[in-house]
């Protein structure tokens, strides 16, 4: 049996996107793959017209869930229901509100292949402005919280392959291997940060991690975000970082930077009480109390069982690929209190 490459694509609300991001993903150059287009019990009528489009497709699997799984469980039925009937080596993850270029899927399986790839992450440029970047991939601060990489950034500069610590699950390739030995997405995640999760848990595992210049992406950002975006989402979404760091990282790095992560949390909640961004401080002190109060313990579940069944890396590998959360935070406080731009939370509202 040859082997096919399965494309996981979901929609929730976002009809238009969706149908963009199908048709360029039939008309690029691959031969042997399978969309399971899944739609997440939309409202209206994305559904009806997905089945009267897709329905008789031979490249398509059209999957109506009952009820919205989220992002991470979505993509975890399809592998659990769909994956054991194919013979495939990687599946691609591509968010319904991106589009890809001819040649990207390709790309991506032959950079996978040449340099034995299990978190491949592709370069997503901005849709509306494609001289900017999207992401390059992950990258995790002294603080252990997990970035997108070349965020707005000129996309010239990030035409070389590099190591990275994950992939955006917006547009990515992940292999069989790597999903068989850790699992696929955590189920406490319902949308946000599964993605980040999954990248920085396979790199602490010693799986390989890249990003490849060359699988290109464009993605309009946030239109999934958009329709689930609350002041309950920002909260869980705070809490899931901490969750990931007491799941992932090794202690002696949780110990250390405790402290430090504490004054810092700080400092930005009486920054943002001083400047009456109410809305941020709330959301943080929210996530904060509550990851502990409801959360903790299954992050530590989640760490024993990820150690008991994985080799992990120690302290100093997984320091070696932090980046400096000082120069973050400078690069932040100039943009949000003095060019006044949106925060984090501030964009979706």
């Amino acid at each position: 049996m040859s082997k096919i490459l399965p494309i996981i694509v979901v929609n929730y609300n976002g009809l238009d996107d969706t149908i963009e991001c199908i048709e360029s993903i039939v008309s690029s150059c691959i031969n042997d793959y399978i969309i399971y287009l899944v739609d997440n019990n939309s409202g209206g009528s994305d559904s009806q017209i997905l089945t009267e489009k897709y329905s008789t497709h031979r490249n398509i699997k059209l999957i109506l869930n009952q009820e919205n799984l989220g992002f991470g469980k979505a993509h975890n039925k399809v592998v659990i229901d769909q994956f054991h009937k194919l013979s495939w080596d990687y599946v691609a993850l591509i968010n319904n509100d991106a589009t890809v270029n001819k040649d990207c899927l390709k790309k991506a399986i032959e950079f996978a292949d040449k340099e034995k790839v299990d978190v491949l992450s592709m370069k997503m440029l901005d849709y509306d402005n494609r001289d900017l970047m999207d992401s390059a991939g992950h990258k995790i601060l002294t603080n252990g919280e997990i970035l997108p990489i070349g965020k707005d950034a000129d996309q010239g500069l990030y035409s070389e392959a590099n190591m990275n610590i994950g992939a955006s699950g917006g547009a990515c390739l992940y292999s069989r291997s790597c999903i068989e030995q850790i699992g696929f997405f955590d189920p406490h995640f319902f949308v946000g940060y599964e993605d980040a999760e999954f990248g920085m848990r396979a790199f602490v595992s010693n799986y390989k991690c890249m990003y490849c210049p060359d699988a290109i992406v464009y993605h309009k950002g946030g239109q999934t975000i958009k329709n689930v975006f609350d002041s309950q989402y920002a909260v869980q979404t705070f809490k899931n970082i901490r969750y990931t760091n007491y799941k992932l990282l090794p202690w002696p790095i949780l110990i250390i930077m405790a402290p430090f992560k504490f004054l810092r949390l700080l400092l930005i909640i009486i920054a943002c009480t001083i400047t009456l961004r109410w809305g941020t401080a709330s959301v943080l002190t929210k996530a904060f109390l509550g990851f502990y109060a409801t959360d903790f313990s299954k992050a530590m579940t989640a760490r024993k069982a990820l150690r008991k069944n994985n080799k992990v890396k120690g302290s100093l590998q997984v320091i070696k690929s932090m980046n400096s959360t000082i120069l973050h935070d400078i690069g932040n406080f100039y943009s949000i209190f003095v060019k006044k731009k949106p925060s984090a939370i501030d964009q979706y509202r």
